[in-house]
């Protein structure tokens, strides 16, 4: 009886401290396993920190990277705007050239029509002067002509004089 009672409670308890033994065996497994998933999520969540970091980074990087597209943006507006002012300018520019070169044409053709009215004038006065001496030409051929025979008889008045009264003295 009692034998039998401490051999059925000591096979009991044996069977409980294995089962027991057992069960802290899988327990340890587990744990084990837990801290491999633990060890593992940790190592995911590195990861996962340091990528956001490196996307941090990053995304910072390309907002420098904007600011500094967009200053140059402004610079290229502003070389732009500055290129249109001198455009602007150059036409302008070219527009008053045209201007000057179609005022300097006129004035040339102006200075070359009053050259040549200066030449008309001058042939016209040339033509007047010399009809002008042609006439006093004339008139004094007239003279000569009007007065040869009065200068003849003086002449001819003294050589008689000369002769009836001797030379003079």
């Amino acid at each position: 009886g009692t034998k039998e009672l401490l051999i059925s409670k000591f096979n009991n308890e044996g069977k409980a401290h294995s089962e027991t033994k057992k069960s802290h065996m899988n327990i340890e497994v587990e744990l084990e396993e837990c801290k491999l998933r633990l060890k593992n999520t940790e190592n995911s969540l590195k990861s996962k920190v340091k990528a956001l970091k490196e996307a941090s980074e990053e995304r910072n990087a390309l907002q420098d990277n904007i600011s500094k597209l967009n200053a140059e943006k402004d610079l290229l507006r502003t070389e732009k705007d500055k290129a249109n002012e001198v455009s602007k300018k150059l036409e302008e520019f070219y527009k008053e050239k045209q201007r000057l070169k179609a005022v300097k044409k006129k004035a040339l053709k102006k200075e070359h029509e009053l050259k040549l009215a200066q030449r008309q004038v001058t042939c016209e006065d040339l033509y007047s002067r010399c009809t002008h001496l042609y006439q006093l030409s004339n008139e004094h051929h007239t003279k000569v002509l009007f007065a040869q025979p009065i200068v003849q008889r003086l002449a001819s008045g003294k050589a008689e004089t000369r002769q009836r009264f001797g030379p003079a003295q």
